[in-house]
């Protein structure tokens, strides 16, 4: 320790001291500054030591000083040829291909990513050719290097250097480096080859192709291993390296991409191995082939369950869209995107949109790399669904992002702040300067405020055509959005239109298998034809022809894990050692039966419409138009012409209590059922919940509603009373109806709309609203029910309660239901009416009776009613007329 005097002044006994530390000090500066030792020097802290590796002696560096140094993991290593740019190689890539002779070229290779561990650290690069012993080049690197720069580049001429095979050494990394790479001594050894790319070399030509399955027990579809053999007409040697890609006939994946290189020199003979986890269903399945990364041959397979049979082969034009697909979405920067994409159902239409627009996106990549402007159609594009990690692949596929921001129009609607009532909305938009921009709940848009918010997306949009808008919602719902806003009329060519299709069986199958596995499943051979043989059965039925998600994890979640909980828990102490069985579909667990007995959702709807009492004219009427709908969606699985899908919204008139609001329960089940209607519940409203007590809050309100609705059916009860004059213009009640024109209008909204009400009050509705009235192609009157019809609901309603009425009760209920028809008016409440005579009436008295006495209460004393129940609860239920009916008030600026 150097130290000094109260003045400052180093001591005498300290000058030997710090004369020695300031010489050591020069000493580290001049060796910093040393220059970096050129190419095959050999620097005095290393020697080259003898290590033997696989036949041959190499000379390799061995280092003196302890150096520690981390590759972290993320290796990547850049190759260049001549006065090309590096390009980045992943660590899991051992195969550059060159497209020129590499006479007279230099090549430079980059290495990324080595993290020293402490200043003034050395490491010792070394490039070798397999079966040379000395380095072709030797590099030594400073700490400095590494902070200086992005990577270190070793730089050669190609005197040396041939197609083939090379490694390089990563000296000075330590024994003790935990390193996920090969190994030659203490160093690291990163082997890759350099051969000529398929499109110099010429490509190869194949003679003979199979595709094979391995012999399993089961002649139905398994997962497994499928087995490509290939014969070529010329031998092929070790410096040619295939890639192999098996898709269905969806375009998804059968397994990852199959890298083979001939082991054996000049072989003619190959077998490829396709392992899928994925069952191989009866399906067409397509083989892609690269030979040293040039696409140039696709062949294609028709598969019965048991047996391949060659369809097709055909040697690839470099300007055909099997091309630019093999040669950008097997090997190229979007592999994973596609294979996510590619595993996805019910979207093969949108997957051969993408392929269809690639050539687009190359031209513009190329334009780009040269600082020339893109030119692109439009990108914009309505989804008919919301998911979001298909949109993160599509985004990255069909538009020019790779990510995108999301936007609730629900929220941009409303002003929030005084001085910039959109200012959120600016924000928002700004944030989409660079990436795709999707929104949801577009219906939101049509509300008056809407058009500010379109005024900014057009604005947004005309800047720049690279610009991407994506609407999540129903098509028609977009359409009639964009309808309102000139320029994004243009924006969205037709065709860019997502929609989900329903699923394929194999789709049906490969995403039941997906599920099991989410929640830790696996199945043997026995489940997976178990599972082909379940939604197979079910699609003969009729019933699962329409099954996507939704239904497939009701399926899952109701039916096959009860099965499971049910095995799992009948042994004695509902406890099971073999942790096996816990993670097991095993096939009993899938023995669900369906056959031609079991009713579909469509003819259970049917059904419960079907059983309710009077109706005559309705139920005809209603069974021909859903049989000419499912007759339509037959002729369109057939693809024959068929006419476009139009709304059915309905106005349904009558007195109370005719079973107006039952029927669009049945309805709603029954369009769901055909695929009209996504959900198909019922949202009932009526006018004191939809107009607001002031300016805005209407709007508001029909927003809320119209959202709720989407799917489903809307039934707006005592609709009359939201415009019935002229001068309703003035109430708020005529907002609602310019909300509702708007949904009204779509030819497919995914929403039915019902205005149930009386009927003169309904007809004078109509024809006040005369654009009104064309909106609603159906109209249905529901007569009262007549004195039988009201007692036959009385005892059918009685019998499913196990109720049985004695002779003298009988004809006393019908004596007093048909003086309450006599005097019944406008206002009565039929069913209703009757329903609650039963239940609150009927029932209590019998109740009253037989409790305040000591009979025995055996099992008739239980079930009879007697005439004196009847007669209390027609004294207590005795229908009066109403007299006068108070006019609604309005809310609003009427005068």
């Amino acid at each position: 320790m150097i130290t000094k005097d109260n003045n400052g002044v180093y001591g005498a006994e300290c000058f030997g001291s710090l004369l020695d530390e300031l010489t050591k000090e020069m000493e580290d500066k001049t060796s910093k500054e040393k220059p970096i030792p050129t190419t095959n020097s050999i620097p005095n802290y290393y020697e080259f030591v003898p290590y033997t590796s696989r036949g041959t002696t190499y000379s390799i560096p061995k280092c003196y000083n302890d150096m520690s140094w981390s590759t972290d993991g993320d290796l990547l290593l850049s190759f260049a040829i001549g006065n090309a740019d590096l390009r980045d190689i992943p660590c899991d890539t051992t195969s550059f291909f060159a497209s020129e002779s590499l006479k007279d070229k230099k090549l430079k290779i980059a290495i990324k990513n080595i993290i020293p561990s402490d200043l003034g650290n050395t490491l010792v690069l070394a490039l070798y050719k397999e079966g040379t012993p000395e380095p072709l080049s030797v590099r030594t690197l400073y700490t400095e290097d590494f902070l200086e720069k992005s990577h270190i580049e070793i730089e050669c001429s190609t005197d040396s250097y041939t197609f083939g095979n090379y490694f390089m050494l990563i000296c000075g990394t330590g024994k003790d480096n935990d390193s996920p790479y090969d190994t030659m001594g203490d160093n690291i050894r990163y082997s890759f080859s350099i051969l000529k790319h398929g499109a110099a070399s010429g490509s190869a030509s194949i003679s003979n192709i199979a595709l094979k399955k391995r012999e399993n027990s089961h002649k139905e579809p398994t997962s497994g291993t499928v087995t490509l053999e290939m014969e070529f007409e010329s031998r092929q040697t070790q410096n040619e390296i295939f890639t192999f890609l098996c898709t269905a006939s969806n375009y998804m994946n059968m397994s990852a991409p199959v890298k083979y290189r001939p082991r054996n020199p000049n072989t003619k003979k190959i077998k490829v191995n396709f392992t899928s986890g994925c069952i191989w269903m009866k399906d067409t399945y397509h083989i892609y082939a690269l030979h040293n990364s040039e696409p140039f041959y696709k062949a294609t397979f028709s598969y019965d369950g048991t047996t391949f049979t060659l369809v097709e082969t055909k040697k690839i034009d470099k300007h055909s869209p099997e091309y630019l697909f093999m040669k950008h979405l097997i090997e190229g920067e979007h592999e994973r995107t596609w294979s996510d994409l590619s595993r996805m159902p019910g979207l093969s239409r949108c997957k051969a949109s993408i392929l269809s627009n690639l050539k687009q996106f190359i031209a513009n990549s190329i334009r780009d790399k040269h600082g020339l402007k893109t030119i692109y159609s439009p990108c914009n594009y309505i989804v008919d669904f919301r998911d979001k990690k298909f949109l993160e692949c599509f985004v990255k596929l069909a538009t020019p992002h790779n990510d995108f921001e999301e936007g609730d129009c629900t929220e941009f609607i409303e002003p929030k702040y005084t001085s910039d009532p959109y200012e959120g909305l600016s924000e928002f938009i700004h944030s989409c300067n660079h990436s795709a921009m999707v929104l949801y709940n577009v219906g939101a848009l049509l509300a008056p405020n809407g058009g500010n918010v379109l005024g900014h997306l057009e604005k947004w949009i005309s800047e720049d055509d690279t610009r991407t808008l994506i609407l999540c919602g129903t098509e028609p719902e977009c359409r009639a959005v964009i309808a309102t806003a000139p320029f994004l009329q243009k924006a969205f060519p037709k065709e860019n239109i997502v929609k989900r299709e329903h699923f394929t069986l194999p789709e049906q199958v490969h995403y039941m298998q997906r599920l099991f596995e989410r929640y830790d499943y696996f199945m043997h051979e026995e489940s997976e034809a178990a599972l082909v043989r379940l939604l197979t059965a079910a699609r003969d039925c009729g019933d699962a022809a329409r099954w996507r998600t939704e239904e497939l994890d009701r399926l899952f979640k109701e039916s096959i894990y009860r099965r499971i909980v049910d095995r799992l828990t009948e042994t004695e102490d509902a406890k099971v050692d073999n942790r096996k069985e816990l993670l097991s579909i095993l096939p009993e667990d899938l023995d669900i039966r369906f056959d031609s007995n079991t009713a579909s959702e469509f003819e259970i709807s049917m059904s419960g419409l079907n059983e309710m009492v009077g109706l005559g004219n309705l139920k005809e009427h209603f069974a021909q138009m859903f049989n000419y709908m499912r007759m339509e969606e037959k002729r369109r699985e057939l693809g024959l012409t068929c006419k476009e899908q139009t709304a059915h919204h309905m106005i349904f008139t009558g007195n109370p209590g005719t079973g107006k609001t039952t029927v669009a329960e049945y309805i709603g089940k029954i369009f769901h059922s055909l695929g009209l209607l996504s959900k198909g519940e019922v949202i009932r409203t009526e006018r004191t919940k939809l107009i607001g007590r002031y300016i805005g809050e209407t709007e508001r309100n029909m927003q809320r509603i119209l959202e709720q609705a989407r799917g489903n059916v809307l039934f707006i009860d005592e609709a009359y009373t939201l415009c019935d004059t002229a001068e309703d213009r003035k109430d708020f009640g005529s907002h609602v109806i310019d909300a509702l024109l708007t949904v009204l209008a779509q030819p497919n909204p995914d929403m039915l709309v019902i205005m149930a009400g009386y009927k003169h009050e309904m007809d004078k509705m109509m024809n006040v609203n005369i654009g009104l009235e064309g909106r609603f192609p159906h109209k249905f009157h529901f007569e009262d029910y007549t004195a039988d019809e009201l007692m036959q609901i009385a005892t059918t309603t009685l019998a499913k309660s196990d109720y049985v009425l004695e002779a003298d009760a009988h004809d006393l209920l019908m004596e007093g239901i048909i003086e309450t028809c006599a005097n019944k008016d406008s206002h009565f409440s039929n069913a209703r009416w009757i329903l609650q005579t039963v239940a609150n009436g009927i029932l209590p008295a019998m109740s009253t009776r037989i409790m305040s006495c000591a009979s025995i209460l055996d099992r008739e004393t239980l079930t009879t009613i007697k005439a004196e129940d009847v007669a209390a609860a027609l004294d207590e239920f005795k229908y009066v007329p109403t007299k006068n009916i108070p006019r609604r008030s309005r809310i609003g600026f009427a005068v």
